[in-house]
Formats: C-alpha cells, structure tokens, sequence
C-alpha cells in the first residue's frame, strides 16, 4: 500500500497527487483479497476437522499421539494465519472509513 502525505495527498514515495477514487478502490481490491483468503484459511480449517473426525483411532498410541500433536500443530498455525488476516481486514477497513469520513 502506498504511503500518502495526509496534508497533501501526495504519495511520499514518489510525490504524485493520489486521487480518493483511485486509493479507495486499491483499499477495496486489498480487502476483497484478504477476505478471500480468510475464507480459504477457513475452508482448510473445516478439510482438518472432517479428516479428523473422519480418522481411525492408531494402535500404536505413540503413533496416534504424533497424528494428534501434527493436527493440533496445523490448526494452530492456521489459526494465527487467520488471526493475522483479519487484524489486516479491520486496518483495511478503518482506512476505507478515514477516506469516506473525509471526503
């Protein structure tokens, strides 16, 4: 995301005036994407949990506590993913409202 002069409207980067139409329509872009890929974290999320109560219970109990430390691992990890995506989400969002209070 571009970097604006909030008392210009100037990109500081490269000193440009930057339209409100054009940054409010990257912001949009930006958020329609971290929103699909929200819901692609979340999809993955719901694929582990049907593997899971879908899975067999192991013989061997060290075996079975492998599968259950490498399950509770992924679903950790996609949980801060989707965590990290949705702090992004609500940044995006109240930078779209800065620009609309503006305007």
């Amino acid at each position: 995301m571009e970097r604006l002069n909030k008392s210009q409207d100037k990109n500081v980067e490269t000193g440009w005036e930057d339209s409100g139409g054009e940054l409010r329509s990257q912001i949009l872009a930006e958020i329609l994407e971290v929103q699909r890929k929200i819901d692609a974290v979340d999809k993955e999320k719901e694929e582990n949990l049907a593997i899971m109560k879908r899975a067999e219970i192991l013989d061997d109990p060290h075996a079975q506590g492998i599968f259950e430390e490498r399950f509770e691992y992924e679903m950790r990890r996609l949980d801060m993913v989707s965590y990290d995506l949705e702090v992004k989400l609500n940044g995006l969002k109240y930078q779209l409202s800065n620009l609309e209070n503006k305007d």
